[in-house]
């Protein structure tokens, strides 16, 4: 009996969703100095949209939760002076840019502009359900990163369930101390459940490398850049026979456009980036077959 209990208690926890406090942190507005984003202060309710300028700098400690309202953005980068973010979670404190709805296009995205510091990083976090109708024009959408004319790095970090692009990626950065283009770096990322998964306009030439880019219902990859071929090397395409493209009959993943660097894709998940998790649904039914196997070993002792 006592085992008994011991398994309905383990599968409480493993079905159970953990539900945060309703936090009292709320942000919004410029952000013109310095400033971090504590765990002891998560979660952060971003209930006006956040701009990060005047040469100011946002850190976020791993671990920290940031709700976005309804059509809320964080914008990184001023009309003139620099802004830059710093988001360093870590494998086991991962940083979640999320809606205050879980509902995608609920926000906008987080948007790196053309003045945001190409030094600005999101390591290890979960950005999901941006995408938001834009202002202008109903059937244009945000992302949940949006990369304009900017070259920030994201690498371990899930991006999902975007009501439009996961990464949408506008041209290039001209670097003014190197005197040279700067371009993403898109590494060791889950990048599933989006309209698109990644997005590449103008002459963006992002590196798109060693990524599970899997679930999404348009393109894994979307090329629209001019007259560029997008860098798409070491990518798992959700199937080891590689992405749906013309070029490759028996591929059976996530579709890519033309002008898509594919070749050389991964038959596995990429071992460095987040994979696709089981569903709740999946979890309950395992933890059922398991608890009745344990009760018919308690009725034969």
């Amino acid at each position: 009996m006592n085992r008994i209990k011991l398994i309905l208690i383990v599968f409480v926890l493993i079905t159970s969703t953990s539900i945060a406090s309703a936090g009292t942190n709320n942000v919004g507005g410029d952000i013109t100095t310095d400033e971090t984003w504590t765990l002891a202060g998560s979660p952060y309710n971003v209930t006006r949209s956040v701009t990060v300028l005047n040469d100011a700098t946002l850190t976020i400690d791993p671990g920290v939760t940031v709700n976005f309202k309804k059509g809320r953005y964080l914008w990184i980068g001023g009309v003139i002076k620099s802004g830059k973010l710093v988001a360093d979670g870590t494998s086991e404190k991962k940083i979640i840019f999320t809606g205050t709805d879980k509902t995608a296009g609920h926000w906008r995205g987080i948007v790196f502009s053309p003045t945001s510091d190409d030094t600005s990083v999101i390591n290890n976090a979960i950005i999901e359900y941006g995408g938001r109708k834009c202002w202008c024009n109903d059937s244009h959408r945000f992302a949940n990163l949006i990369l304009c004319f900017a070259a920030p790095t994201i690498n371990g970090s899930t991006i999902q369930n975007s009501d439009g692009d996961g990464i949408l990626c506008i041209g290039r950065s001209w670097n003014v101390t190197t005197t040279g283009w700067q371009d993403p770096t898109i590494t060791c990322n889950l990048i599933t459940n989006n309209i698109n998964g990644v997005h590449t306009l103008l002459s963006a030439n992002p590196t798109i490398e060693n990524n599970n880019i899997c679930g999404n219902s348009m393109y894994g990859v979307c090329n629209d850049a001019l007259s560029v071929w997008a860098n798409a090397t070491n990518n798992w395409w959700g199937n080891a026979t590689g992405p749906t493209h013309s070029e490759n009959p028996s591929g059976s993943g996530d579709a890519v456009s033309d002008k898509v660097d594919y070749f050389g894709w991964t038959v596995s998940p990429v071992p460095c980036a987040p994979i696709p998790e089981l569903s709740s649904v999946i979890l309950v039914a395992a933890g059922l077959l398991m608890l009745a196997g344990y009760v018919r070993i308690g009725r034969r002792d």
